[in-house]
């Protein structure tokens, strides 16, 4: 059987502030390529079905139909969405945060397997605004680990990027800075610490 083509709006964005090109391209349905790439992992295609979606102004996660209201419904400098694709007894999870006080945002994937996380990818972004530019700058540092026999997450990649998405040299960092990102570790281990809507995983 064929799969039925999937939809394009447009081009892909090239939005510097990565948060802002991931709900402009959720709006075109331009999946992008980390999420691609990660989605192998999990063995989904994101093509083959729709994700469900979900908004965090708070604490918890409100389902909703799609992302398009994400930044008009901001209501704290603390927010996040997220996005789930399934496929049999297999989850795949894109979750966004940010903190707009600092510019610091992340994304979080996550494959979940008969209710157990596999696979963890996170992407922690540092936006550098300049009030004087029209331009964002900043970078980005993807870790992801990947579930050993032993029942214990290890790192299988890390490394910076650019707010494009590509390999960059390691920035410059203050040393709070560095000891967060050496000290990063997976905290979730079953579906459930996810605290994910039921009505998305099923």
């Amino acid at each position: 059987m064929t799969k039925p083509a999937v939809r394009r709006i447009g081009q892909p964005s090239i939005d510097p502030n990565p948060f802002d090109r991931y709900l402009e391209n959720v709006k075109r349905n331009w999946p992008e390529s980390s999420l691609v790439s990660f989605a192998k992992i999990c063995r989904i295609d994101v093509d083959a079905t729709a994700p469900k979606f979900a908004q965090r102004p708070e604490q918890k996660w409100v389902p909703v139909r799609d992302l398009s209201k994400a930044l008009k419904d901001q209501e704290t400098d603390f927010y996040g969405t997220l996005a789930v694709w399934s496929k049999e007894n297999r989850l795949l999870v894109e979750q966004w945060g940010m903190e707009l006080d600092t510019g610091d945002y992340y994304r979080l994937f996550y494959c979940v397997n008969n209710q157990k996380i596999t696979d963890v990818e996170s992407t922690s972004w540092r936006l550098e605004l300049d009030e004087n530019s029209s331009k964002d700058t900043g970078w980005g540092y993807v870790h992801r680990w990947s579930l050993g026999s032993d029942g214990k997450f290890t790192t299988v990649s890390r490394g910076f990027i650019d707010l494009n998405e590509k390999p960059t040299p390691e920035p410059k960092l203050d040393a709070d800075t560095q000891q967060g990102l050496n000290e990063e570790a997976v905290g979730m281990k079953t579906l459930a610490d996810l605290k994910i809507p039921k009505q998305m995983t099923q």
